[in-house]
């Protein structure tokens, strides 16, 4: 894989890791008042879109190939706007 390709990803994987952010962060607010037999399912529906989009998108610009430091990109995107969105939140 060329170095562009990874810079590809690693950019790739922050904005994703920013968007699931964000709709986790919606997804919260509309399950809050469900019961638990609702959240769970939803939850799960949730997680399996997300992954399967972040694959499907993998497929677009690099032919599916799922490195571990693109998947450490998502992770940590997703921390780092969660840390500054409650940081900021509080004040």
């Amino acid at each position: 894989m060329s170095l562009a390709n990874q810079l590809e990803l690693l950019l790739i994987s922050f904005l994703y890791g920013i968007f699931v952010f964000i709709t986790l962060e919606i997804n919260a607010k509309l399950i809050y008042n469900l019961r638990k037999r609702y959240r769970y399912p939803i939850t799960l529906l949730f997680s399996l879109v997300h992954s399967l989009m972040y694959f499907l998108i993998l497929m677009l610009f690099n032919y599916g190939y799922i490195h571990i430091y693109g998947i450490f990109m998502t992770f940590f995107s997703f921390l780092t706007i969660d840390f500054f969105y409650h940081h900021y939140k509080e004040k």
